[in-house]
């Protein structure tokens, strides 16, 4: 019977991973990021089995609280870790991605035109001429709400216009108070009777992040602390994007940080993606898209944590049923668009 050293020799099958998911983490490499993220994956050993075949498992994973939802998705991929970056640092791809309307990079600072082509739906512009706080759809800051409320002349045929000028005017004021003050400039949604706020919502599924503790601390104590603690090696950029997601368009602004890392000479990527405000369903979201390149091969993993705009009590047993199907065909369906997009570059060997 072969000792451990021997069946890593050989290549890890899939009984041989599951017991290693029991182990304390080893020294930071690829191998133990890669088992970190299936342990927070919840992958089953045929679920592992699954991946080492070729195959792309996506998934929805029961919490403890009602309120969040959490997802992921993991294969092996034949690509090179400059393809993963490219990606990750956004641009072309992400503009064909089949549910992306429209999407834009900001700097930081950011500058006057990042938001220029951004417009909000018909469907928001409608609400927004109703809201006040504490009754509107869209999320928003009391101060938000009451700038779409005195500002804009809602009977004008030009309104419309005015919205999408304003909306452009608070999300670049946020997105420069963020960078500069970091989670103190983030908004409390006061849209409805259940007031939250941003930064509460997000430190609770940080603090949940066992992978990202475990593999990255540097990166998550900078999610936590921005803009202090800034990794030597982090790139960073600001970005937003809507959406289609389910009955509505939802427009959001994201914090993505990206660090590249090579311990004995195997290959590490991880960017992690902080939303700092969603018009729709969403309180907070953190999702960590990570790459590993072995001598055996690269995976790729996407693990995302959601607070969701929902009451109290959170979702209930029949909601999170139709939510775990109409989660886990939208994950699949955004990793396998990732894989062909990704394995058109070439790069290592499955």
């Amino acid at each position: 019977m072969r000792g451990r050293a021997g069946v890593l020799k050989a290549g890890l099958g899939a009984a041989a991973i599951g017991s290693l998911l029991l182990l304390p983490e080893p020294a930071l490499g690829s191998l133990s990021v890669r088992l970190a993220a299936f342990r927070e994956a919840h992958l089953s050993p045929s679920e592992i089995a699954a991946v080492e075949k070729g195959e792309v498992v996506a998934k929805m994973i029961d919490t403890d609280d009602r309120s969040e939802v959490l997802s992921a998705a993991v294969l092996r991929i034949r690509t090179t870790p400059e393809a993963v970056l490219r990606w990750m640092r956004g641009g072309d791809d992400w503009r064909r991605q089949p549910w992306v309307v429209q999407t834009g990079r900001l700097g930081l600072p950011p500058a006057p035109g990042d938001l220029a082509t951004l417009t909000l739906d018909a469907n928001d512009i409608r609400d927004l001429a109703r809201c006040r706080v504490g009754d509107c759809e869209v999320r928003l800051s009391e101060e938000a709400i009451e700038q779409f409320r005195t500002r804009i002349p809602w009977s004008s045929p030009l309104a419309a216009a005015e919205a999408n000028h304003l909306a452009r005017e608070l999300l670049g004021n946020y997105a420069a108070e963020y960078a500069r003050a970091g989670d103190a400039a983030l908004f409390e949604y006061r849209n409805n009777d259940d007031p939250v706020h941003i930064a509460t919502g997000f430190h609770r599924i940080l603090s949940r992040s066992s992978f990202l503790e475990a593999t990255a601390p540097d990166l998550a104590a900078y999610l936590a602390s921005y803009p202090e603690r800034r990794p030597a090696d982090a790139e960073e950029f600001l970005y937003w994007m809507k959406e289609k997601f389910w009955r509505a368009g939802v427009l959001s602004l994201n914090h993505c940080v990206i660090v590249d890392r090579r311990p004995r000479g195997e290959r590490i990527i991880i960017a992690a993606t902080k939303q700092l405000y969603a018009t729709h369903y969403y309180e907070a979201s953190l999702t960590t898209t990570m790459f590993t390149q072995e001598a055996r091969g690269s995976y790729l993993m996407t693990i995302n944590r959601t607070r969701a705009d929902i009451r109290p009590s959170g979702f209930t047993w029949i909601e999170r049923l139709l939510l775990n199907r109409l989660v886990r065909r939208r994950v699949d369906a955004q990793v396998r668009l990732l894989e062909r997009a990704l394995e058109g570059g070439g790069g290592a060997a499955r």
